[in-house]
């Protein structure tokens, strides 16, 4: 018993054939799928003890159940079809931010077909984010640094899918010095010939 519609190449999936007989009026139901002889009109999707295997995409076939030479189940029609798989990746991976400074994340929705790529999609304004608010700002991917001193991990959500794991690293406070430097003396008069050692302080 049962159908199976957009089995994906690669995968397997499992039949049950059910001998129900009828006496003195009680029904009774038996598991027969290890025992049975089990048929696929399509090589490339070959079956044995109910469970079916697709191997090429694009396929069909039409599948069923004998039981002890005697009896034949219904027939279950199968359609193998590409194997679709997505994933969802930000860029960079790691970044290192001053307080107040940002930086643009981006976010691509790949998908693959029989575990090959084959396009792409720019979702970064589409995303759900995941991240502290207390120490990041993030809208449409742009990131800020809100504090000094901290780390931070960034997470997006996509069509049911999760992102990878961007670090952000954001800098301790470093104090701005400045220096003043003084010549001296600051006027001198020298006779021709002569010379004078002037004096570089550091304030």
């Amino acid at each position: 018993n049962g159908y199976t519609n957009n089995f994906e190449v690669g995968n397997e999936t499992r039949l049950m054939a059910t001998l129900q007989t009828t006496l003195d009026g009680e029904i009774r139901q038996e598991d027969v799928t290890d025992i049975c002889a089990w048929v696929s009109n399509n090589d490339l999707v070959p079956v044995s003890k109910g469970i079916v295997t697709a191997i090429s995409s694009g396929q069909k076939a039409t599948i069923y159940a004998n039981y002890n030479n005697n009896l034949t189940s219904n027939y279950i029609n199968i359609s193998v079809n590409d194997k679709v798989t997505t994933r969802l990746e930000i860029t960079p991976h790691q970044i290192v931010l001053d307080k107040d400074n940002s930086q643009q994340l981006t976010v691509k929705y790949y998908t693959s077909i029989n575990g090959v790529e084959t396009s792409w999609t720019d979702v970064t304004m589409s995303c759900t984010w995941e991240y502290d608010s207390s120490k990041l700002h993030l809208t449409n991917g742009k990131v800020t640094a809100l504090v000094y001193d901290a780390t931070d991990y960034i997470v997006a959500k996509y069509n049911g899918g999760t992102s990878n794991t961007v670090t952000v690293t954001i800098n301790p406070y470093v104090p701005e010095i400045s220096y003043v430097l003084e010549i001296t003396p600051k006027n001198i008069e020298l006779p021709f010939g002569e010379t004078e050692q002037l004096t570089v302080t550091k304030y």
